[in-house]
């Protein structure tokens, strides 16, 4: 059967429709629904009211630049620490050195492990009363008493840090890993 020119022209675009279709459920839908409902005082509730700016005006008027400021500068040390132990990473994977194929298996985990599982298994690691961090720290004596890592401000803010670079690093060596061989 022919198929006339205008026929093929449209037809890369009908290919085309399920992909946009299911970008738009995914991605479009979920992301105008979070908009609209900032406009509205919901919370866990399925009952909630139109509240306008409300919610705006309480972001600007509490310590909005200072959270900003403290995102960027746990974004800062993260990338940094990243690309650094990335770089070194990388380079150890493309150089002829003794342990190479030991490195090459250890940096995969991190990779490979989901990041739910991975956080998971961070969470645990750096509870006070059984995670491995605590408990590592009181035998070799660094410690006197078992340590919320995640209780508090700071500890907190470096775990969370330390977390994102284990995630993270292994996809930062592989990429320049790729640029050294390429």
């Amino acid at each position: 059967m022919a198929h006339t020119a205008k026929q093929k022209d449209y037809f890369p675009y009908l290919l085309l429709v399920p992909a946009t279709l299911v970008m738009v459920a995914i991605v479009a839908y979920p992301l105008f629904e979070t908009f609209r409902l900032s406009f509205t005082n919901t919370s866990m509730s399925p009952k909630y009211e139109y509240v306008g700016l409300a919610n705006y005006e309480k972001i600007m008027s509490r310590r909005f630049p200072e959270v900003i400021a403290r995102t960027f500068y746990w974004m800062g040390i993260s990338v940094a620490l990243k690309m650094l132990i990335g770089t070194l990473g990388a380079v150890l994977l493309n150089a002829m050195v003794p342990g190479r194929a030991l490195f090459r298996i250890l940096v995969m985990p991190p990779w490979v492990i989901p990041i739910a599982i991975g956080v998971f298994i961070w969470g645990w690691m750096y509870n006070g009363q059984f995670g491995m961090l605590s408990g590592m720290a009181q035998r070799i004596g660094i410690l006197d008493a078992p340590f919320e890592f995640l209780a508090y401000k700071n500890s907190a803010f470096m775990a969370t840090i330390v977390t994102d670079v284990w995630i993270g690093v292994p996809m930062v060596t592989l990429y320049l890993l790729a640029a050294m061989q390429s």
